[in-house]
Parts: C-alpha cells; sequence; structure tokens
C-alpha cells in the first residue's frame, strides 16, 4: 500500500512539473516591423546659408550641416 501511495505521488508531482513546464513555454516573440517604402521626399530647414560647399574653406556650421548631405 504504502509503495502505491508513493507511485501515485510521484506521477501527480510529474504532472503537475509537466503542466507548469508547458505554461511556462515559449511564447510568440515580436513581430517584424513592416519595412517602409522605397523612395520618398527629405525636406530639412536650416537657419542659416551655406557659405560655400568646399569643405576645406569652410568652418561654419551652415556649409558643414550642407556638405554633411552632399558628400
Amino acid at each position: 500500500m504504502n509503495e502505491r501511495m508513493n507511485l501515485n505521488l510521484i506521477l501527480a508531482l510529474a504532472i503537475v512539473v509537466l503542466v507548469a513546464t508547458a505554461a511556462c513555454g515559449p511564447t510568440k516573440g515580436p513581430e517584424a516591423a513592416p519595412t517602409p517604402p522605397q523612395g520618398g521626399n527629405f525636406t530639412d530647414a536650416t537657419t542659416a546659408d551655406a557659405v560655400s560647399f568646399h569643405p576645406y574653406l569652410t568652418t561654419d556650421t551652415a556649409s558643414s550641416s550642407y556638405q554633411g548631405m552632399v558628400y
């Protein structure tokens, strides 16, 4: 009788462990972000005009920002 009770207890614990691990199983991961459409427009506003496009002759930030978009 005692052996049968131990077997039932082990079986019950095994079922509890299996149910617990099944409930903690992998979930659905995050979905990938949709791919943005190709092309389009880019609009940039500045507060100053560029002095020159020559990268070695200019030190102002307005010219540097324009050069960064070109080169």
